[in-house]
């Protein structure tokens, strides 16, 4: 197994910035933004400026961050349903005293019916998706 190093600066007022080596002269940079932003950033080693830069809205962090983890959407119908042609996958904020603190997720989905599935539960104490 390769040892990969991540390299972590705290952006005071910002966010973080993470960076780690992904092959021979080039750096990977994610820098996540205090307001859910995410950018992503390729540089070749010992330049400052990028080569590219994607900016990210939260939600289309999570549905990458999802695709890397393994996660493959399909959609189960019952036989008498139409099918769907699409999947929205959408990003929400528990309030502090929202009822579904201290619920499983089934319990919190209850009464949503069989379309609402929770792909991955994003803490804000730490950045592990889980």
């Amino acid at each position: 197994m390769t040892s990969i190093n991540v390299y972590e600066q705290l952006i005071p007022g910002v966010g973080q910035r993470f960076e780690l080596e992904v092959d021979d002269g080039h750096t990977l940079c994610v820098v996540v933004l205090r307001d859910g932003r995410r950018q992503l950033a390729r540089r070749s080693s010992g330049e400052d400026a990028a080569e590219t830069l994607v900016d990210l809205d939260r939600d289309q962090a999570v549905t990458i961050g999802a695709l890397l983890l393994g996660a493959q959407f399909s959609i189960t119908t019952p036989v008498d349903a139409e099918p769907a042609d699409q999947v929205i996958v959408d990003t929400i904020a528990i309030a502090p005293a929202a009822p579904s603190i201290g619920k499983t997720a089934v319990e919190a989905l209850r009464g949503f019916g069989r379309d609402v599935v929770v792909l991955a539960v994003i803490r804000d104490q730490t950045p592990d998706i889980v």
